[in-house]
C-alpha cells in the first residue's frame, strides 16, 4: 500500500514562523510514516511499559539532536523531545540512533548543568536499554569538552568523515529516516 504525504506551507510574512511550521509539519509527516512503517497504532501496547528487543530490520531512525544550550528553553525542550521519542521509539522496537552534533553534545556528557540534568538521565536510560549514540568529535571540542567528558557507551565520530554515520548512510540493505531537534 502506498501513502501520500503533502506538506502545506503556510504563507506569513514572518520568516521564522514559516520556518516553524515546515519544520512542524515535516515532524508530522514523519511521524505518520513512521507509525505506518511499524503498522497500525494499537491501543494495546503501552509506551511505558513495553519494551522490546531493538528492531534489526531494514529501517533506521537517526535522531539527530543539535539542541542542548542549557541558557535556552526552547533548546532544552527540543533535546528533551528528541531523547524522549528516541527512548520510547527504541522500546516499541525501532532501530533508533541518536546522532549529538552542535550543542546537542552538551547532554550527552558525564557532568551537566542542573537544566540538563532530566535530559541527561534520559539518554543514560537509553543507552542502558541498549540505545546506540554517537557524537561529533568537533562539537565536543568546540563546546570545551573532551571525549573522556562524555557519557560512557556514547562513540565519538571523527570530525569532518564522519565515518560512523557514513557507515549507517550506505548500508543500502536499510531504509534511513532522519528527525531533526
Amino acid at each position: 500500500m502506498y501513502y501520500k504525504s503533502y506538506i502545506l506551507l503556510i504563507q506569513t510574512n514572518d520568516m521564522q514562523s514559516n520556518i516553524k511550521y515546515s519544520i512542524i509539519a515535516v515532524i508530522a509527516v514523519v511521524a505518520i510514516v513512521m507509525i505506518t512503517i511499524n503498522g497500525a497504532f494499537s491501543q494495546e501496547h503501552s509506551s511505558s511499559t513495553t519494551i522490546m528487543a531493538p528492531h534489526e530490520g531494514r529501517k533506521v531512525l537517526v535522531m539527530h539532536i543539535t539542541s542542548g544550550n542549557p541558557a535556552d528553553s526552547h533548546q532544552l525542550h527540543s533535546a528533551t523531545m528528541g531523547v524522549e521519542h528516541s527512548l520510547q521509539w527504541h522500546r516499541n522496537g525501532f532501530n533508533v540512533v541518536i546522532f549529538l552534533d552542535v550543542e546537542g553534545v552538551l547532554i550527552g556528557a558525564k557532568n551537566v548543568p542542573r537544566e540538563l540534568q532530566g535530559v541527561n538521565e534520559e539518554l543514560k536510560t537509553f543507552i542502558a536499554e541498549g540505545g546506540r549514540v554517537i557524537a561529533c568529535s568537533h562539537c565536543i571540542a568546540h563546546n570545551n569538552l573532551k571525549p573522556e567528558d562524555m557519557l560512557p557507551s556514547i562513540e565519538i565520530d571523527s570530525h569532518p568523515f564522519m565515518i560512523r554515520l557514513q557507515d549507517i548512510l550506505r548500508d543500502e540493505s536499510k531504509d534511513i529516516v532522519v528527525l531533526d531537534y
